[in-house]
């Protein structure tokens, strides 16, 4: 099944990485595709500063964590917007 996920599901599993979102893509990978739009990627490096501070995670962390996220999820070109 593809999902196609807004983007503050993807803030809110940033901000805990043990959320519902975290929960779906680790115990039923093989069921789910989750697809977002590319500028995501600019909406997260754009408030990564407000991340770091409301998440309380270092920016080292921080980083690791979106890039699971990013690894686990599909993203389409924004032209397809």
């Amino acid at each position: 099944m593809i999902l196609v996920i807004d983007a503050n599901i993807i803030f809110n599993a940033i901000l805990k990485p043990i959320s519902l979102f975290a929960v779906i893509k680790l115990n039923f990978d093989s069921y789910f595709i989750l697809i977002v739009p590319e500028f995501l990627k600019q909406e997260i490096k754009k408030n990564s500063v407000k991340l770091n501070k409301i998440s309380g995670l270092n920016e080292e962390t921080l980083d690791e964590v979106i890039e699971l996220i990013f690894s686990r999820i599909h993203f389409y070109p924004d032209e397809a917007v």
